[in-house]
């Protein structure tokens, strides 16, 4: 074990480690950019995903970013039955939260949604 971890022992015996003592000094901004700036996307991208799935303060900034962004927003539905109408479909999901737009587009050749 690093000597640099802080070790403590309670009554039952069971050993904890104090997680502040893991990193010998704090990073700036720019150190951490310094580190990671050289990572590929695909690294990148397991290291959020990690975090994200472990913290959720990390998944509350990713949806904050997400839910900003139209593109990130969109469904396209195609196969929708005969019988869906744009108001069925706009009940059907705004269970699952506030919606911008539900429309189901009209076929070209039919006139029937």
């Amino acid at each position: 074990m690093d000597s640099i971890k802080k070790r403590k022992i309670d009554d039952n015996g069971v050993i904890t480690v104090d997680t502040d003592a893991f990193i010998p000094y704090k990073l700036t901004p720019d150190d951490a950019r310094k580190i990671i700036e050289p990572f590929s996307h695909e690294q990148l991208l397991e290291i959020v995903q990690n975090a994200v799935l472990r913290h959720p303060d990390v998944l509350d900034a990713v949806r904050s970013i997400a839910d900003r962004d139209m593109t990130l927003r969109k469904l396209f539905i195609r196969g929708l039955g005969w019988e869906t109408t744009t108001d069925k479909l706009r009940a059907l999901f705004s269970g699952y939260g506030e919606l911008d737009e539900a429309v189901v587009i009209l076929d070209k050749a039919t006139g029937t949604e």
